[in-house]
């Protein structure tokens, strides 16, 4: 299904390759605002007004306790508590352990994996979808805007899908 390469991220993160998952074409990141709806961050009317890049300004840094990846397609896989922004692209997001996790994937098409851990997950903007084989109590997963599909029958996992026409 997938194959390890080398990864210079920190903190037990590898990078996978996921043969079986369509990534699509790059989607349109000028409506990027990762501290926007799909934020856990609070927005205020100056927030509202940012430029269009303000998703590459925030690229590859970490504000307020949150580390933001790439535009491009990541692919992690992540074992330690987290909290992270994916940006756009069709990121692919793996979680196999950690407490009080949070991953939003933002923009693009997103495939979220829960194989352990407990947290928040959000898919964010567009199709996204949230498979969730294994999570820790208290785990709550959104798919948020777009036509998401949320798998899963953990017990004590709350599944939402959100604001568009979603599958559970």
């Amino acid at each position: 299904m997938y194959f390890n390469f080398e990864s210079t991220l920190s903190y037990s993160e590898t990078l996978y390759y996921y043969d079986d998952y369509d990534f699509g074409g790059e989607t349109d990141d000028s409506e990027d605002d990762p501290a926007g709806p799909d934020s856990s961050q609070p927005t205020n009317d100056s927030s509202s007004s940012r430029s269009s890049n303000a998703a590459g300004s925030i690229e590859n840094s970490s504000i307020n306790g949150r580390r933001y990846y790439t535009n491009g397609v990541d692919l992690l896989n992540l074992s330690k508590s987290f909290n992270i922004g994916l940006l756009s692209g069709n990121d692919v997001l793996e979680v196999t352990g950690g407490s009080s996790n949070f991953a939003n994937g933002n923009n693009g098409e997103d495939l979220i994996i829960l194989r352990g851990g407990q947290g928040r997950y959000l898919g964010g903007a567009d199709n996204d979808r949230l498979q969730v084989f294994s999570a820790g109590p208290g785990s709550w997963v959104n798919g948020n805007r777009g036509m998401d599909i949320v798998t899963g029958s953990v017990d004590g996992v709350t599944y939402r899908g959100g604001s568009e026409n979603d599958t559970l």
